[in-house]
């Protein structure tokens, strides 16, 4: 559980690094359009779409797990609200992983 919520603040910190870090690469584009620029903003769109995928699909997992242990009677409530915080940690995984890598990419500019 603590886990959950040290992510949250990692992913919090990291996005604001991070569009700290891009909106002066964007607002130039519209005056000084750079190859750079353009390959960051088709990176932002892209690697989003990989996280919403990924996040979804581990996500799942997650709730088929939780959900074959529950259908063949191996859970108590504590292991349910346990399964919860692991299919939320599951579909953030992704999404965290990936912000860290922007902060710190975009941070070395």
């Amino acid at each position: 559980m603590a886990s959950a919520a040290v992510a949250a603040f990692e992913i919090g910190e990291a996005s604001a690094i991070t569009i700290g870090a891009r909106v002066p690469l964007l607002a130039s584009m519209a005056f000084w359009p750079q190859f750079d620029v353009l390959l960051e903003a088709h990176r932002m769109v892209i690697e989003k779409m990989a996280a919403v995928f990924e996040g979804s699909l581990a996500a799942s997992q997650a709730t088929a797990a939780l959900a074959t242990r529950a259908a063949l009677g191996r859970t108590d409530a504590t292991d349910v609200a346990l399964g919860m915080v692991s299919i939320a940690m599951a579909a953030t995984r992704p999404t965290h992983r990936r912000a860290r890598a922007n902060a710190s990419r975009l941070s070395r500019r």
